[in-house]
């Protein structure tokens, strides 16, 4: 009869679970493979008590950042569209492409907010038009913005 124990993992396991997570394991896997390597350790009214704390605290920073991202959202949607204009060549394609920092630059004028490139997904645009690119601003919230391509216009001297 095995005997099963539980464990608090100290760094997440694609097999076992997050740092954090409580989890009942046989015995002789935890003695001889789980704490030897520090992967886990076994619980106890003390480090029980400090994960849960530890927990509510990830937990209110989570909420924290989720209600700063969705005022972040709401300037996103108040742009009605954006601009960018590029020198054109024959049947009004543009030369060299639009890419994620001058999307960012300008959504930093509208906003003041900094994204990294990563967050932006443009699609392929070689041609004058309106295009929808998409933002992702945290993980479960992303947004489409308007992406229009215009005629760089020519200044006389």
């Amino acid at each position: 009869m095995k005997k099963s124990i539980e464990i608090i993992l100290i760094n997440s396991n694609n097999k076992l679970g997050k740092k954090g997570e409580i989890i009942k394991v046989a015995s002789g896997y935890a003695f001889n493979y789980l704490i030897p390597k520090h992967i886990a350790e076994l619980v106890t009214k003390g480090k029980l008590k400090h994960n849960n704390m530890i927990q509510k605290i990830e937990d209110q920073k989570v909420k924290e950042k989720t209600i700063q991202y969705s005022k972040i959202q709401a300037q996103l949607q108040k742009i009605p569209k954006i601009s960018i204009n590029k020198t054109i060549g024959e049947r009004q394609q543009i030369f060299g492409s639009i890419n994620e920092k001058e999307i960012l630059n300008t959504i930093f004028n509208y906003t003041g907010q900094k994204f990294e490139k990563k967050q932006v997904k443009l699609p392929e645009i070689k041609q004058l038009g309106i295009y929808y690119f998409n933002i992702q601003i945290l993980n479960n919230i992303s947004l489409d913005i308007k992406l229009q391509i215009l005629p760089k216009l020519k200044g006389y001297i």
